[in-house]
């Protein structure tokens, strides 16, 4: 797993991502990269995600993420 962060806020998103795991297979971009059949998502804005299709969205928020890639 990679990450690159833009804020000094972000890593505290890696840190929570960490400790409360997505639920399901279809959940947030790196979910939905996973479900796809070319295993690849971007997302333009993650924080016009609902709270159930992406429960760490709230965090998101919170550090000013909005851009988001994932290949699985």
């Amino acid at each position: 797993m990679a990450f690159r962060w833009a804020s000094p806020s972000m890593p505290f998103l890696q840190d929570i991502s960490k400790l409360q795991p997505l639920q399901k297979d279809d959940q947030g971009v790196v979910g939905k990269a996973f479900s796809s059949d070319n295993k690849l998502c971007y997302c333009k804005n993650i924080t016009e995600f609902s709270i159930i299709e992406y429960p760490l969205v709230h965090y998101a928020r919170w550090c000013g993420l909005t851009i988001s890639f994932a290949i699985f």
